[in-house]
């Protein structure tokens, strides 16, 4: 009778050394064991049940053990190995019947769709939730019939839970979720720096007022911020009412005593609401630079009238389609850049600045589509204005370029003294045209005003210090640079005084226990070098001695990230470290707290003007969050 030899791998105990009883009750698993017994002098091997013959298990170890020997030696008996092949048919069917029912029930349970607790439906509901707050997509999107399809098709089992039940449930309770990891890391940081801001939405009619943090993490050196609150501000905008608002939710954060800087921008209100605080406060370096060019540049008269044409200009080729394609085919003709000329807004003075641009670089491509259009602009440069507006974007590329540096993500207070500087420089050189020096002249009277004591202040003044790129070299008097160096060597003293303190020694700790077993001599002795003093601390460094070594070093290049520079000698000058982690917390703006309001503007939409204000702050926070925890929580 022919048989199929179908191998067991059999699973043995750990250790070889386990009794052969055991191994055995492991074998039967196998119907060939019915037939067979391990040896117990020998579990290499069997013993046949039929003739008390010995056979081998197939190796020396449990890893080579099969059965197919002894499925050899059971076919000398034939008796014993057709009753142990029918045993082994019955197996298979047994096996067969159980695989057909548990496939028609596998079937019926496929089909069936999620209950709302089960984990593929809550991993699927939170995506969706995070979508909608990240993407900036409305509640109905669960109502869509595109995103239906989608989800039905993704996974038909998946049952897509109310527009409540996100608004409601889900978006409320991430929201929790993330304010306890937000709450947690800034327990865990040593100081912290603020932006705030106040805006008016036009779709819902109210006032919003905005509170960004900014952080140095402790172990990594890192530079993270966090959105901590937007909140309906519908009070009327006086010094008193600010102060009591932002101090309450400074206060609802923890922050108190950590809080080092709060960067402002510089309305009256706004500054007088810091000072009725008491909080430390720095105005932005981007609204200050648009301040001065407001004054300097576009109160002029002829730059007004150049503004207005050029708006004109840029607002017929965009509303008209035919302009529009008889530029763009002067532009392919010429082999010019494809850029659509640029509308600005008339409260941003950037946004005029780059319409400007615009227009030079297509100044030819707008010149021969004006004659060749069926259509004539209503208003077109005279040449007078193309040369004016060239001077103009000539004289504000530097101021460009010094309101993009303090609008970066990472920037800190440390780049406001050198942008001021070369500001000077820059307004300082001679022009043929006595319009343009006047403009000159009168930018760089508002901005020798609005900046005259900026070299010693301290928020301007330790960061540029502690910033291995700058340190004294660019403050335009010694006396200043001086004045800090000085700030910085005082605060390194108390650093490190504080250091010494709560870094008691383990001889210390030990006379405290000894007590008054310690004579009175040797108890003097013990105050005297356990006192506190800035002559010698970590490493043997004074405050002095740790930063002229600091300063003794070349300066770092451009590219260099200063919080990496601190996080390797943070071992070697602890104290300075611990000063970088603080006063480069500080931003130059309050760009961040400008650009929450840019990313509320599309969540209160017109569309969605009857969203809460509650819900709101919730879809920014997390909007504005979320990525930073990389969506675990």
């Amino acid at each position: 009778m022919a048989v199929s030899h179908v191998t067991d791998i059999e699973v043995l105990p750990h250790s070889e050394a386990h009794s052969a009883e055991a191994a055995t009750e492991r074998k039967k698993k196998s119907i060939i064991w019915t037939f067979f017994s391990i040896c117990v002098t020998d579990n290499t091997k069997a013993v046949c049940g039929t003739c008390q013959e010995k056979v081998s298990r197939g190796g020396k170890s449990s890893k080579s053990f099969n059965t197919t020997n002894l499925r050899k030696h059971l076919e000398l008996h034939p008796k014993q190995f057709k009753e142990f092949s029918g045993m082994e048919e019955e197996k298979v069917k047994e096996k067969g019947k159980g695989k057909r029912q548990a496939t028609v029930d596998g079937l019926f349970e496929r089909q069936r769709p999620y209950s709302l607790d089960h984990h593929k439906s809550k991993a699927l509901s939170y995506r969706i939730a995070e979508m909608m707050a990240v993407d900036l997509q409305p509640f109905s999107l669960v109502e869509d019939p595109g995103f239906c399809r989608l989800m039905k098709e993704a996974d038909p089992r998946y049952s897509i839970p109310s527009r409540r039940y996100f608004s409601d449930v889900l978006i409320p309770q991430i929201h929790t979720k993330i304010t306890s990891l937000v709450s947690q890391l800034l327990k865990s940081t040593q100081y912290i720096s603020v932006t705030t801001d106040i805006w008016s939405s036009g779709h819902s009619h109210h006032s919003f007022m905005s509170l960004v943090a900014h952080f140095i993490v402790s172990e990594s050196f890192e530079k993270k911020s966090l959105m901590l609150s937007c909140w309906k501000f519908d009070e009327s905008h006086t010094a008193e009412n600010i102060s009591s608002s932002i101090l309450s939710h400074l206060q609802s954060w923890d922050i108190g005593a950590k809080l080092v800087c709060v960067v402002r921008d510089n309305a009256a209100n706004m500054v007088a609401a810091m000072n009725v605080a008491g909080l430390p406060s720095l105005g932005c370096l981007a609204h200050t630079l648009q301040l001065i060019i407001k004054d300097g540049i576009f109160q002029q008269p002829a730059v007004q009238n150049l503004l207005t044409s050029a708006r004109s200009l840029v607002g017929f080729y965009n509303r008209s389609n035919t302009a529009f394609h008889m530029f763009q085919q002067v532009q392919e003709q010429l082999g010019l850049p494809k850029h659509c000329l640029f509308q600005d807004i008339s409260t941003r003075w950037n946004s005029s600045f780059y319409m400007l641009q615009h227009l030079l670089e297509q100044k030819r491509a707008i010149t021969v589509a004006s004659t060749e259009c069926e259509s004539t602009p209503p208003t077109e440069l005279r040449a007078q204005q193309w040369t004016l507006a060239e001077k103009v974007v000539k004289m504000l590329v530097v101021f460009e370029e010094a309101t993009r540096e303090a609008s970066g993500d990472y920037a800190s207070s440390a780049i406001i003294i050198p942008i001021i500087n070369t500001l000077k420089v820059a307004l300082s050189t001679d022009e043929d045209d006595s319009g343009v020096m006047r403009m000159k002249r009168g930018m760089l009277k508002s901005l020798e005003d609005r900046y005259s004591n900026v070299e010693q202040n301290p928020f301007c003044a330790i960061p540029i210090v502690l910033d291995p790129k700058f340190k004294l070299q660019v403050f335009s008097y010694d006396g200043n640079a001086a004045h800090a160096r000085m700030l910085v060597t005082t605060e390194c003293e108390q650093v490190l005084t504080s250091l010494k303190v709560h870094e008691e020694s383990p001889a210390k700790r030990h006379r405290s226990e000894v007590g008054n077993h310690s004579s009175s001599l040797w108890n003097i002795f013990d105050e005297m070098i356990d006192k506190p003093t800035t002559s010698n601390h970590e490493n043997g460094y004074t405050a002095e001695v740790m930063i002229e070594m600091y300063l003794k070093e070349p300066i770092q290049p451009r590219h260099i990230d200063p919080l990496e520079y601190w996080k390797e000698k943070k071992q070697v000058w602890n104290g300075l470290a611990i000063m970088a982690s603080k006063y480069l917390t500080i931003p130059p703006s309050s760009a961040s707290s400008e650009r929450l309001f840019s990313t509320a503007g599309d969540i209160i939409s017109e569309e969605r003007n009857r969203l809460s204000t509650e819900k709101a702050e919730m879809l920014l926070f997390l909007k504005k969050n979320l990525p930073i925890f990389d969506y675990k929580y």
